[in-house]
Formats: structure tokens, C-alpha cells, sequence
């Protein structure tokens, strides 16, 4: 694999990712244009077993899931994001009622799950948007150092490996590992936020 081809490959792996499951194709083009505009790179899917598969390759930051797939779907969809501890975000959208959708959104409350406050369909795009902020604007969310230097004293972080793909053959080639703070309240933070500048003592 050339150097170019590697870079590519590492810059799609290493950005802002988010899943889109819907079996709706001109859904599915819509919300991944919202998310091209709030920084993100969409992935489409129409059933849970690609969003397995993709999950072995992206740790998407948020998962916009629909439950017209069917209850069963969206369920096993949270029962598989909770049993790989996903710490990103899951946004429900459907044309079910509200008291489905909160009994839905409650269940993966109870598994661990970083749930949003759900969107029935049809939306606005502002809605849409207002939702994507709570992703893309975090507040309270410590920077500084001594966040690190919690981290370590309590266990709080983890090693994510990336898998490094031969463009020619398609195989996994090799793995890179990547650090990952999974913080008790914030959830996933990234290390550009709890890294210390150059020359701190926990740089």
C-alpha cells in the first residue's frame, strides 16, 4: 500500500464518524447530508448485521437508528452496541409513537447506553440539528491536564485498536492502537482533549 494510500485510508478511519441505519435510501441521504455539514462522516446501512460488521472498522460517535426497522431490530441493534460498549450517542428517529419510543429509549438507558432525546418522524432539519449539537458541543467536559492524571488513577482508560487494511487484497494487514478515555459522566473523550500540551510532567 503506498504512503498516499495509507494516509487516506488513516484519515477516513480516524474522523468524526456517524451511522445511519434506516431502510429508507432518500432518508438515509438526508440525514447523512446533515452530518456532512456538522463535520461528520456518514455511513449508510439498511440492517443491523452491516452495523456489526462496520463496527469492527469505525467507532462512530453517534448512531442515528430507526425503529421502523422493526422493534426487534432496533433492540438487538442496542443489545449489540451495549455488548461492545459503545460510548457513543444513539439517536432514535420513527414514525412510532412517543410512548414506544421513550419505552425503547429508556431500554437503552438501562444497558449503559448514551441515549438522545428521540425525533418522531417527519422532522425539521433544525430539529435534526439541535440534536447533532448535544454530539458536537460538548460542555463541561474537562481539557486540562489533570484530567490525564485522573484518568490514570482511576482506570479510566482504554485501548481501541484500528485495523490497518491491504487496499490490493482487502485483508487486514496489521492494527494500530489508539487510546481512549472513557469517562464515568462525559462518556468517550477524545485525545485531543485530555492530552497535556508538550512538556508537562504526564506529556
Amino acid at each position: 500500500m503506498s504512503a498516499d494510500s495509507q494516509s487516506s485510508l488513516s484519515h477516513r478511519l480516524d474522523g468524526r464518524h456517524a451511522f445511519v441505519l434506516d431502510d429508507e435510501p432518500r432518508f438515509r441521504a438526508f440525514v447523512s447530508k446533515a452530518l456532512v455539514g456538522a463535520g461528520f462522516i456518514p455511513h449508510e446501512f439498511g440492517r443491523v448485521p452491516a452495523v456489526e460488521a462496520a463496527l469492527t472498522l469505525y467507532k462512530p460517535e453517534i448512531v442515528i437508528l430507526d425503529l421502523s426497522l422493526g422493534g426487534s431490530d432496533a433492540v438487538e441493534m442496542m443489545r449489540s452496541l451495549a455488548a461492545s460498549r459503545f460510548g457513543g450517542s444513539i439517536l432514535m428517529v420513527s414514525g412510532h409513537s412517543e410512548a414506544t419510543l421513550d419505552e425503547v429509549r429508556k431500554t437503552g438507558e438501562r444497558r449503559g447506553l448514551v441515549m438522545l432525546p428521540f425525533l418522531c418522524k417527519p422532522f425539521r432539519l433544525e430539529q435534526f440539528k439541535a440534536r447533532l449539537a448535544e454530539v458536537t458541543e460538548p460542555t463541561g467536559v474537562p481539557t486540562d491536564g489533570a484530567d490525564l492524571e485522573a484518568a490514570l488513577r482511576n482506570n479510566w482508560l482504554e485501548l481501541w485498536y484500528q485495523p490497518k487494511i491491504d487496499l490490493k487484497s482487502m485483508a487486514v494487514c496489521g492494527a494500530e492502537a489508539l487510546i481512549r478515555l472513557r469517562h464515568p459522566e462525559h462518556g468517550i473523550i477524545q485525545p485531543s482533549a485530555f492530552l497535556p500540551p508538550a512538556g508537562d510532567p504526564l506529556y
